[in-house]
């Protein structure tokens, strides 16, 4: 059964956001955020949710500690549709970007997701992988790339 065979894989993946200024193409910030697979992920797998359709990119400015739980992001504000590339046979990544006049203001988190189900959830993080706030002004894009693979276990 699908159910079964979930037991024996391990998901996950990370969050690069940089922070782009619009005039120069200048990296004016970096951020890292690792995610937290969501439950519903899971169970919409069992019913033939397949995660490399999670090609959506949410961003918001929710501060709760991404759980497992979770069925989205705290406070989504905006979303981009990204683009998908295969890396592997179990592991790819989806590139987003958020325009000069979209997500302007203070992110804390961020998932990815398809029309239906979020896949994940994570916050912006420092080095000393503390959860901070990153502003996006309209003088700025914001490109997320989400690396996710699935690892049988």
């Amino acid at each position: 059964m699908i159910q079964d065979s979930l037991r024996n894989i391990k998901m996950g993946g990370k969050f690069t956001a940089e922070l782009i200024n619009d005039k120069t193409g200048e990296i004016e910030g970096k951020f890292f955020a690792k995610n937290v697979v969501l439950d519903v992920a899971y169970q919409a797998m069992a019913g033939g949710f397949i995660p490399a359709q999670a090609t959506i990119i949410a961003v918001g400015t929710g501060s709760n500690t991404p759980l497992s739980s979770d069925v989205g992001l705290q406070t989504q504000i905006a979303q981009s549709g990204g683009t998908f590339e295969r890396i592997t046979d179990y592991s790819w990544k989806v590139i987003a970007y958020f325009e000069t006049g979209q997500a302007n203001g203070s992110l804390r988190e961020l998932g990815a997701k398809n029309n239906t189900h979020f896949l994940n959830r994570a916050l912006f993080k420092d080095d000393q992988d503390s959860p901070i706030t990153i502003v996006k002004s309209s003088l700025q894009l914001l490109k997320v790339t989400m690396e996710f693979e699935i690892v049988r276990i």
